[in-house]
C-alpha cells in the first residue's frame, strides 16, 4: 500500500508500518505491540526484580526492533540470526524505528539458533525466541522439546524464556 512499509516472511505479512509523505513513521504498528509483549515487558519485569542490567539472548533478528526494546534493561544483548541478509535488511529498511545506530550494548552472531544454544556456555537472564511461526520445516525444528530443554539449560536462576507462537 502507498505510504506503508510491510515485512513478509514466506509470503505472510508480519507487519505494516504507516508512513507520511516525508517517509517518517506515523504511529504504533502491530510490530511495536508485538515487541512490547515479547521483549520489553519481560526485560522490564526482570530488571525491576533482579535489580541489575540483564544478559539477554534473542534468537532470530527480524526487524531487530526487539533489540531496541530490551536495550535499556540490558548489560549485553546477543542476537543469533542464521541469515545475514535479514540483518542487512533490518539495518537498511527498519533503522528509522529500531534505531540501532543509537545502541551500543548488543552483538550479532550469524549462526543457527539451536547450534548456538548447544555450543555456548553463556547463561542468560532472558531468552527471546523471535523467529517466525512453525509453519515451515526450518522454524518448526525450533519448536520442540529438545529446543526447550536446551533453552532451559541456558537460563540463569529465575530467568525467563519469551516466545510467541503466533497462533
Amino acid at each position: 500500500r502507498k505510504n506503508y512499509r510491510s515485512a513478509f516472511i514466506n509470503g505472510v505479512r508480519y507487519f505494516n508500518s504507516p508512513y507520511n509523505e516525508y517517509g517518517h513513521l506515523t504511529g504504533a504498528t502491530s510490530l511495536s505491540e508485538f515487541t512490547y509483549f515479547l521483549a520489553q515487558l519481560p526485560a522490564e519485569y526482570l530488571y525491576k526484580n533482579i535489580g541489575r542490567k540483564l544478559d539477554i539472548l534473542i534468537l532470530g533478528a527480524g526487524s531487530m526492533y526487539s533489540v531496541k526494546r530490551v536495550s535499556p534493561y540490558s548489560r549485553e544483548t546477543t542476537i543469533v540470526e542464521i541469515d545475514p541478509v535479514i540483518i542487512e535488511s533490518s539495518k537498511l529498511f527498519c533503522d528509522d524505528f529500531n534505531r540501532l545506530d543509537e545502541l551500543r550494548n548488543y552483538e550479532i552472531i550469524i549462526d543457527d539458533a539451536k547450534h548456538f544454544l548447544k555450543n555456548t556456555t553463556m547463561r542468560y537472564d532472558l531468552i527471546i525466541m523471535d523467529i517466525s511461526a512453525p509453519y515451515y520445516l526450518g522454524t518448526a525444528l525450533m519448536h520442540n522439546v529438545d529446543t526447550y530443554k536446551i533453552v532451559r539449560s541456558r537460563l540463569k536462576e529465575g530467568g525467563i524464556f519469551s516466545e510467541s507462537t503466533q497462533a
